[in-house]
């Protein structure tokens, strides 16, 4: 299963980001509610296009999120010992490799 990025809103107004990995949820961070965060991220996105700005149509809060999105998904990798993110992969298998030799 990829990896998504999922948002929830709750009744004072914010918008809750989490992390779905191997589905477990992880929290990533809250922030004030805008409707194009919530309309992108509410049937949840996959890690590539939660943080791709040519998908976000110059919506400025959307790119603001997706900003914020990568520094907390590298966090999470880091806290939980989980890979997501591809350059995070490749890090790991090149790791790999130089102790193998």
């Amino acid at each position: 299963m990829k990896s998504m990025i999922l948002s929830r809103v709750d009744v004072s107004g914010y918008h809750t980001l989490y992390l779905v990995a191997d589905n477990k949820e992880y929290y990533l961070f809250r922030q004030a509610y805008r409707r194009g965060v919530a309309d992108y991220y509410r049937n949840g996105a996959t890690i590539d296009d939660a943080i791709n700005y040519s998908k976000a149509k110059f919506d400025t809060s959307v790119m603001h999120t997706m900003s914020k999105l990568l520094s907390h998904i590298r966090y999470v990798e880091k806290e939980f010992d989980i890979i997501v993110l591809d350059r995070t992969r490749r890090m790991s298998e090149r790791k790999i490799k130089k102790n193998c030799a």
